[in-house]
């Protein structure tokens, strides 16, 4: 199988929530990247690709500079603010947004659901619509190759 041209930054929780250890989340977060890696896409998961040894402002600058690089982000529709954060940079540089929702979502809003270009309700509804983005991308650059 060829190795996919498109890689993308997975926004996620990396802090406890309400009812949730730091622990899940983590592994939880590592889950969804390797799912998408064993499909054959690059992912740029910030807990594990970015040295969290560095200072606060260079672990920033590091995950900035992915998401320029990356093709989309993946955002975990969680309640921490990091993801919002990750998710405007993102958007502000033309990155497309995809929203996994997962068990602690909460009901999206009009304006979240406006700013979101994708929503999804698991991971495989999620490795379906990036085969679908792919392939429309793919398509668009060969027609404007010729």
């Amino acid at each position: 199988m060829q190795k996919s041209i498109f890689m993308y930054y997975i926004s996620g929780p990396v802090t406890n929530l309400k009812n949730m250890k730091m622990d899940y989340l983590l592994k939880r977060n590592e889950k969804i990247a390797k799912i998408l890696e064993s499909k054959d896409r690059e992912v740029y998961l910030p807990q594990r690709d970015t040295n969290q040894s560095q200072t606060p402002r260079k672990i920033f600058t590091d995950n900035m500079e992915a998401i320029k690089k990356s093709d989309g982000v993946i955002v975990i529709l969680s309640d921490t603010r990091g993801i919002y954060l990750e998710t405007g940079y993102a958007k502000a540089h033309g990155k497309k947004i995809i929203g996994l929702q997962v068990e602690e979502t909460r009901a999206l809003g009009a304006m979240v659901r406006n700013f979101l270009d994708h929503v999804v309700s698991n991971v495989d509804e999620l490795v379906i619509l990036l085969n679908v983005l792919e392939k429309k991308t793919k398509s668009k650059k060969n027609a404007n190759n010729n």
